[in-house]
């Protein structure tokens, strides 16, 4: 387990997938599948599209846990928790999707060419959010 927020936010960033977990007002969780990477200021973060359902539930209730995860957002037992406080700043957006894009390679490019034709025929939202999340020691 990590002994220093420092190692903490290391341990985390380092995961391929995480599973992110938001709650609902009436506190339900919500868990999906996340790409994150680590900021380099202590946090880490995705990006999603802004109004996306986390984003409002991050509104609502910002605090957040992570667990390792597949692609599909599978949980393994045993898997640890992490809990986390979750920010929205869409003034970072640019700079998480290009760590994004260091991390994952073409993979990230392909995944986000959905949300660009989206934007062409004008189909829905396609402003992204940075998601910042401080991890808390547990």
């Amino acid at each position: 387990m990590p002994e220093t927020p420092a190692d903490l936010v290391a341990t985390v960033a380092a995961e391929k997938y995480v599973s992110l977990t938001t709650f609902t007002k009436a506190g339900a969780p919500k868990p999906t599948p996340v790409w994150i990477v680590d900021l380099g200021d202590g946090m880490i973060g995705f990006t999603t599209e802004a109004g996306s359902w986390k984003t409002k539930r991050i509104a609502n209730t910002p605090n957040v846990t992570l667990q390792p995860c597949d692609m599909r957002g599978n949980v393994a037992d045993g898997a640890p928790t992490w809990e986390a406080t979750a920010a929205l700043d869409p003034d970072r957006a640019d700079e998480v999707r290009a760590k994004i894009s260091a991390k994952y390679g073409v993979v990230a490019k392909l995944m986000s060419l959905p949300s660009v034709v989206k934007g062409w025929f004008g189909k829905g939202p396609t402003e992204p959010t940075a998601v910042i999340l401080t991890p808390r020691s547990s």
